[in-house]
């Protein structure tokens, strides 16, 4: 016998009376935890006064807390916000906007959020010289003066658009210096339009680049431009575009949304995204820039050429004296200009009337006059201060010269973090952001965003210290500074973050800014479309109009306005670039939602974007004006989407649509794309076997997905069902909940590739990216199709040899995360 043994048996009376004594003990301490137990739940309800008792499962109480989160959202508080940001111009690295961040942080604060505090970068930063404006002077073959830009808007409604700097008109990053050259239409400046130029012979070199915005970024417009070899360019607004009703007064601003006919839109034309003199890295004060603004010039971040944007009167100046063979038949819209008189050398409006201008490609005047844009400014990095001025024998040819003045510096701006902590995962955070930097007022982009994001703020801790409910895990609340000149708050904070991200952030959630009043609208992956549509069929309609014709949701009108191939589900295309979600999916691989409203239009955006007449009037007068009913409603929404992935047990995300995407749309899209090339059969093979491979790794995927889906389903079902049942919380927590969290998460997670894409080293989600063609756009497979690209204009057999298997290799990186999330899925290795 052991010895353990022997003396257990020695011991046997005093064992026996320690374990009586323990029972004893055991039924003490568990009615004591019992009676702790009940009388805790007695409190958890009386702290629920809208929960009646005869609620019993969680579904129930999510959907009481729905409602009542979901009226608190009070439009009259959203006005209030509106009118207090939007007081005075406030541009990234202001004073101004610094008023702005201390509003927020004293409102935050007001409301309850937990740690409010400021998250700061020393950033490059450009502005102009508000002392004196950005011009465009015509003079005739004798020097005298026929036309002269003021280079700002005019004020409308002084009440709202006192400030001295609020209509100048400028380009963020643009260059400084005087340039001169013959004027080219260029019409979109889109890669197909300088391709047309070439086939008729019109060269840029040494010109002036004529563009129109929409259809893509501008700050490729001027890249395009100066890669052709523009010295300078001037992007307009087209009345087509802008002005679709005509320019009557009675048709535009103030009477309308239209834009009226001095206005122009401001904007960055920064190449990339974040602090150009530190890009992948966080632009900390105490971490070394590894790009001094030459260098960025050089690589392309920030342009050589002065470029500045002008009204649709003023580019009818350029229009009509323009020479050269009349464009292209898509290349003209039907601009709508005003009969003119000149008297001296003020312009005045003679008459209202709409004629159709005959568009011409130039280069140069048909009367000789000489149109000038004398650039000149300077570059301010930290006190040195640098004067940069184009080659003198420029102006020895002077035909085209204008006048711009623009700022580069180094300077602060400051992310606004608010926090309410969740009651069971604190450490797992569904991220709301806003930006609240403008070009100028900025009531619609940003701050009507900023205005409900405060708003939502307010109702969640309306609704907990109301109900007591409290989010089951952390709602992190951001206000992100410096978008406006190139997504930089966001992406630094991004860079500096992007472990803890990857690890803790289960979802972000972005809006940037109303677009329009006609319908709700969102970008996001395929794995989060069931869940929008769930979300938006809670929602009221705010439009009166809808309700009478039987649409009562946002969902309704979703799906009528924006309609898909896929049956009772709306449109919802990847998110491209253009706001602050971006750094979360492409580079931390987060999953995100990006939403508005907008309406059904060819244009990018609204007409009045970026110009000085985004003030509240417009919101309250023209945009939103039964009630803040709109902006109301994407409140809600946006609180409501946030308690889902808050409080849900099984995090509402769709691997199965996710998969499905893969195979039956992006994976057949590629074999499209690969089968032109297959007359290159040994070049080609490589690429088109590892495409057989790809679909095999995806067919996979979707069946482990169905299957992960339903138990899923099954445990969420009995959770709800029974809470409290401490044996299925550690079944749920130890295996399904924690499955879900950790798998499905990871499972977006093995998108990302650290190595970047070759060509964009920011871009590192393999399924989706920004498009290089056009930094709004999302782009699927990027590194698989810009391989593709370069294969089609190989012109040897070696090339192609090589770039087949560069194509194969891309594709494999896309397989091998494929083969990652069915991995994440099982079990077992």
């Amino acid at each position: 016998m052991p010895y353990v043994g022997i003396g257990a048996q020695k011991d046997s009376k005093n064992s026996l009376l320690g374990t009586s004594m323990l029972k004893v003990y055991g039924i003490v301490v568990l009615t004591i935890f019992l009676t702790l137990a009940i009388a805790g739940l007695g409190k958890h309800h009386s702290l629920h006064p809208s929960i009646q008792p005869k609620l019993e499962t969680v579904s129930d109480i999510h959907d009481t807390i729905s409602n009542v989160l979901i009226s608190n959202i009070n439009p009259e508080n959203i006005i209030n916000n509106l009118r207090r940001f939007t007081k005075f111009p406030h541009i990234a690295g202001t004073d101004a906007n610094k008023k702005v961040a201390d509003d927020i942080i004293q409102l935050w604060n007001d409301i309850g959020l937990e740690d409010v505090h400021m998250n700061s970068y020393d950033v490059l930063l450009s502005h102009p010289d508000f002392t004196t404006p950005n011009t465009i002077t015509i003079e005739d073959a004798k020097g005298k003066q026929l036309f002269k830009s003021t280079g700002i808007s005019p004020v409308i409604i002084p009440s709202e658009q006192s400030s001295k700097i609020a209509g100048h008109q400028w380009l963020a990053y643009s260059a400084s210096g005087k340039v001169s050259g013959d004027v080219v239409y260029c019409n979109r400046g889109l890669p197909q339009d300088f391709e047309n130029l070439k086939r008729m012979n019109i060269s840029l070199k040494a010109k002036i680049a004529l563009m129109r915005f929409g259809e893509g970024f501008r700050g490729d417009k001027v890249r395009r431009a100066q890669e052709n070899g523009a010295i300078g360019a001037i992007i307009f607004s087209d009345p087509d575009d802008v002005a679709r009703n005509g320019i009557d007064p009675g048709d535009v601003y103030p009477n309308t949304v239209w834009m009226p006919n001095e206005a122009v839109q401001r904007g960055s034309i920064l190449h990339g995204n974040g602090d150009p003199l530190s890009p992948l890295y966080p632009s900390r004060p105490e971490l070394f820039k590894s790009l001094t603004v030459e260098q960025a010039r050089r690589e392309g971040i920030i342009p050589k050429i002065p470029a500045m944007p002008i009204s649709y009167t003023t580019a009818y100046q350029i229009l009509s004296r323009l020479k050269g063979r009349p464009v292209p038949q898509p290349w003209q819209d039907k601009l709508l200009i005003l009969f003119v008189v000149v008297d001296h050398l003020n312009l005045h409006l003679w008459c209202l009337s709409a004629i159709n201008v005959t568009y011409r490609t130039g280069p140069g005047f048909q009367q000789g006059d000489k149109l000038t844009m004398d650039v000149h400014g300077k570059l301010k990095i930290k006190q040195v201060v640098l004067w940069i001025f184009f080659i003198d024998h420029l102006l020895k040819i002077m035909e085209h010269r204008f006048l711009s003045r623009s700022q580069l510096f180094c300077r602060k701006i400051r992310n606004i973090i608010g926090y309410i902590r969740g009651k069971d995962e604190p450490d797992r955070y569904v991220i709301l952001g806003n930006h609240y930097d403008a070009w100028v007022y900025g009531s619609i982009d940003p701050n009507s965003g900023t205005a409900i994001l405060t708003e939502v703020a307010n109702a969640m801790m309306h609704t907990i210290n109301k109900t007591g409910w409290r989010p089951a895990r952390t709602i992190m609340f951001t206000a992100w500074d410096g978008e406006e000149h190139g997504i930089i708050g966001s992406t630094e904070f991004v860079e500096e973050f992007t472990d803890i991200l990857r690890q803790r952030a289960v979802i972000y959630l972005n809006m940037d800014c109303l677009h329009g009043n006609s319908s709700f609208y969102a970008r996001s992956i395929p794995s989060l479309h069931r869940t929008l549509v769930e979300v938006t069929k809670r929602i009221p309609n705010p439009s009166k109009s809808e309700r009478e014709k039987g649409r009562h949701t946002l969902y309704d009108t979703w799906l009528k306005t924006f309609p898909s191939s896929i049956q009772e589900q709306p449109d919802i295309p990847i998110p491209g670039a253009g706001s602050d979600h971006v750094a979360f999916l492409t580079y931390a691989g987060v999953p995100v939602v990006d939403f508005t409203f907008k309406n059904v239009t060819t244009y990018d955006t609204y007409p009045l974007y970026h110009t000085m007449y985004e003030t509240p009037f417009l919101n309250e007068h023209l945009f939103d004006t039964d009630g803040f009913a709109v902006h109301k409603a994407v409140g809600q929404f946006w609180a409501e989407i946030a308690r889902v992935f808050t409080d849900e047990v099984v995090l509402p995300f769709n691997s199965t649509e996710l998969a499905a995407a893969i195979l039956l749309d992006y994976i057949p899209k590629l074999g499209e794309a690969l089968a032109p090339l297959k007359f290159f059969h040994s070049a080609i093979h490589p690429a088109v076997q590892q495409l057989a491979y790809m679909t095999k790794a995806a067919q996979e995927f979707l069946h482990l997905s169905r299957k992960f889906e339903r138990i899923m389903y099954f445990t969420y079902n009995a959770f709800s069902q029974n809470p409290f049942d401490s044996r299925h919380i550690m079944a749920v927590n130890e295996r399904l909940m924690k499955s879900k969290r950790f798998r499905t998460n990871s499972i977006h997670r093995c998108f990302i590739n650290p190595r970047g894409n070759t060509n964009a080293p920011q871009s590192r989600h393999v399924l989706y990216s920004v498009s290089e063609q056009d930094s709004y756009s999302s782009r699927q497979m990027a590194a698989v199709y810009d391989a593709i690209s370069t294969f089609s204009k190989a012109d040897t057999e070696e090339q192609r040899i090589k770039l087949g298997a560069t194509i194969a290799y891309q594709m494999s990186i896309v397989q091998y995360s494929i083969y990652c999330s069915s991995n994440t899925l099982k079990d077992l290795i």
